[in-house]
């Protein structure tokens, strides 16, 4: 099943991108986790027998398009391709939607669809988180998110932010990626340790927009699907 691309362009446009016969619709999609020996192949056609371009790894972020024709010995191909969709870019490997860009083919299976792409401007990969949500955090049970104070008598309630991860109680967490959509929002991967041993986990992270002084940290699955305004709605 094809990619349902949804992020650059407004529905309006996209529809009418469809019924022009050259056009093309664009987004992002990322790499799901459960992968065939652990990563992706980009391949540089349609096809299992074209070559590989580059492995993915779960968690990578994608830009691709619409495209549904490619050239092999100076022809244009236009195959049946419902199983593959074309990539433009891979944010891992290009450092930008700005940047040289990955190009290739991949079956359309092992990626989902998200709903915002990264940030253009300053790169979709950081390896620190930014200063304004680092510091002492306590857990508000009533508004479900984090306000702005230290409360580490108070168990299981407190969290503490750092550049490069954060802990709280029983529990302690390295950054392994990060990166944010146009919203000011950050899409993060964590290597964490707690008595039971070491896991990873992903999270949305970010000041809530209507109150500076207020966290959200919300726990998600490598594909993102669900933003945090979708699981702000969950909560109340």
């Amino acid at each position: 099943m094809k990619i349902i691309w949804t992020c650059t362009i407004a529905a309006a446009a996209f529809a009418a991108s469809i019924a022009t016969a050259n056009a093309t619709a664009s987004g992002c999609a990322v790499v799901v986790d459960q992968l065939p020996g652990g990563f992706l192949n980009l391949r540089q056609a349609p096809t299992e027998k074209a070559p590989v371009r580059a492995k993915l790894k779960p968690g990578w972020i994608i830009a691709g398009d619409t495209q549904e024709c490619y050239r092999k010995d100076g022809a244009s191909i236009c195959p049946d391709l419902k199983e593959w969709s074309h990539v433009t870019g891979v944010y891992q490997l290009d450092g930008g939607r700005g940047s040289a860009k990955t190009e290739g083919w991949i079956a359309s299976k092992y990626v989902k669809s998200i709903e915002d792409c990264p940030a253009t401007t300053s790169g979709p990969q950081m390896d620190a988180l930014p200063v304004r949500l680092l510091g002492e955090w306590c857990f508000d049970t009533q508004a479900k998110n984090f306000r702005r104070e230290s409360c580490r008598s108070s168990a299981d309630h407190w969290l503490s932010i750092q550049r490069t991860g954060f802990t709280r109680h029983e529990m302690r967490c390295k950054l392994q990626s990060a990166s944010s959509n146009r919203t000011g929002q950050y899409r993060t991967q964590f290597k964490c340790d707690d008595e039971a041993g070491g896991f990873t986990v992903y999270y949305w992270i970010g000041l809530d927009a209507g109150d500076q002084s207020r966290l959200f940290l919300d726990e998600t699955d490598s594909t993102f699907t669900a933003t945090p305004d979708q699981m702000k709605a969950q909560r109340r």
